[in-house]
């Protein structure tokens, strides 16, 4: 069994669980856009989903990026953040992403979560 998703406008839509043999001999879909493989191991990128990205260029799926700062790890096919996250996570402490605050002033971004 392999792991199909459509990609309409380089944009998942859908997916289904089918043999190979099948998708390229009797599957038959007349909507816009086709079917692509993805796989588990990164072997064409992330493993897709729906909203993920598909690059005709570079045969690989990735999410959208979450901020306009994050680069593409294409490498690892991961969105990265232009400042790395403080290492002192923990379950009681926590970051998250501030993109007003790197606009501000490019040298801060993670933000601690207080609640």
């Amino acid at each position: 069994m392999g792991y199909f998703v459509k990609v309409v406008d380089n944009v998942v839509v859908d997916s289904i669980v089918a043999d190979k043999e099948w998708i390229e001999k009797d599957f038959v879909d007349n909507s816009p856009g086709r079917w692509i493989e993805t796989f588990q191991d990164g072997t064409n990128g992330a493993y897709a989903g729906k909203g993920f990205i598909w690059d005709d260029e570079m045969e690989a799926f990735y999410l959208p990026q979450p901020f306009p700062s994050w680069s593409l790890n294409k490498d690892k096919w991961i969105w990265e953040a232009p400042i790395t996250k403080p290492s002192d996570e923990t379950i009681d402490k926590r970051y998250v992403w501030d993109e007003d605050a790197y606009k501000a002033d490019n040298t801060k971004g993670w933000v601690l979560v207080t609640e």
